[in-house]
Formats: structure tokens, C-alpha cells, sequence
């Protein structure tokens, strides 16, 4: 198995991940308090859209040539970064 593929079923697998961690987030913002609500779908509603754009990025990879796959694995460890972040948060 070469290394693009390994990546991509990391990826892949990091999606199912952040499913279940924007879900669990999801049951914390419907058991919070009215102020903490508000704060809770924000961060629901960024983390959906960089889980999105890492779908995306998934597509990309799967299309993309075995050397420009690269350059999608740059934008992906870009948007890792971001989401940890926002988890961070959340927590």
C-alpha cells in the first residue's frame, strides 16, 4: 500500500472520528444552558464546514495523480490543525 493511500484511509478514518466528536458535541449543546447553547452551535456550525471542506479534500485525493496528491495533503494538514483548534475550544 503505498503512503497516498495510507493517507487517505487515515483521513477517511479521521471523518468517521470527527462524525462521532461533532455528535457528541451536538448532545452537549442540547443539555446546556441558553448562553452556553449559542457558543456550542457556533463552533457546531465551523466544525461542520472544515469537516466538509475535508470531505472535499478526500474527493481530491482519490482524483488527484500520485504527485499532486501532495499539495492536497497540505490543505488537509492545514485544516487538521484548524479543527483540533476548534475542538479545543469546544471542550
Amino acid at each position: 500500500m503505498s503512503t497516498r493511500e495510507q493517507y487517505i484511509e487515515k483521513l477517511a478514518a479521521k471523518l468517521k472520528e470527527w462524525d462521532n466528536e461533532i455528535d457528541m458535541l451536538r448532545s452537549r449543546a442540547e443539555q446546556a444552558k441558553a448562553d452556553a447553547k449559542v457558543r456550542y452551535r457556533e463552533q457546531l456550525v465551523e466544525l461542520r464546514e472544515q469537516r466538509d471542506k475535508a470531505a472535499v479534500l478526500l474527493d481530491e485525493m482519490h482524483e488527484s495523480s500520485e504527485t499532486a496528491w501532495k499539495s492536497v495533503k497540505e490543505k488537509v494538514d492545514r485544516l487538521y490543525a484548524d479543527v483540533k483548534g476548534i475542538f479545543r475550544k469546544a471542550a
